[in-house]
């Protein structure tokens, strides 16, 4: 079952149909042992002209020890709350919610478990500035790992830390350069081979 439901003082968006993915990224070495999981559900199925509702935490930090490293299921049962006095700490609101206005979450309540290979059931709810409920259900895809060196960092370096965590996950890396303001910016990019899309 696929369901995307928000309710704010003025409406109530409810759609049944979804695209969503997740993108794990993280920094060699990790700072302060955290990763970033990105996390994007969109609908546009939720009434005529009205904008897409979308949820989005392209900035929830999660502790690496609360994944299964080396394990197909690296992301099951994990469990991340907000707010900050929570069991996660979190530093910032962990992920937002628009619904024709950006708002941050007031409280979240998020769970991933693992179905098979690359795929999850999400299932999440909560509040935002914007939304005064929200609930999320739906199966979703790790689209791939992406691992990069800071200053101090070599390739190699990035690919061992890879090799000794992620190795038995299913993923695939390779080697991805992009120029930024005229810097090679190196990223090694995993995916599932079981997923069709190109990375």
């Amino acid at each position: 079952m696929t369901r995307f439901v928000a309710t704010s003082s003025e409406e109530s968006l409810r759609a049944e149909s979804v695209r969503s993915g997740m993108t794990l990224l993280v920094t060699v070495p990790p700072w302060k042992d955290l990763v970033c999981l990105d996390i994007l559900v969109e609908a546009d199925d939720v009434g005529p002209h009205h904008e897409p509702l979308v949820f989005s935490s392209q900035w929830m930090d999660v502790p690496l020890n609360a994944l299964h490293l080396n394990q197909i299921g690296l992301l099951d049962g994990l469990h991340v709350t907000w707010p900050q006095n929570s069991a996660n700490h979190l530093l910032q609101p962990p992920a937002l919610v628009y619904n024709g206005m950006h708002g941050m979450v007031t409280r979240m309540d998020l769970w991933l478990t693992h179905v098979e290979g690359a795929q999850y059931d999400l299932a999440v709810t909560g509040a935002a500035e914007f939304t005064r409920a929200f609930e999320i259900e739906t199966r979703i895809t790790l689209d791939k790992i992406v691992a990069s060196n800071d200053e101090n960092t070599q390739d190699a370096d990035v690919a061992a830390w890879f090799e000794t965590r992620f190795a038995a996950t299913g993923f695939v890396p390779a080697w991805q350069v992009q120029l930024i303001i005229n810097r090679e910016l190196h990223s090694y990019v995993a995916k599932h081979p079981n997923i069709s899309e190109q990375i």
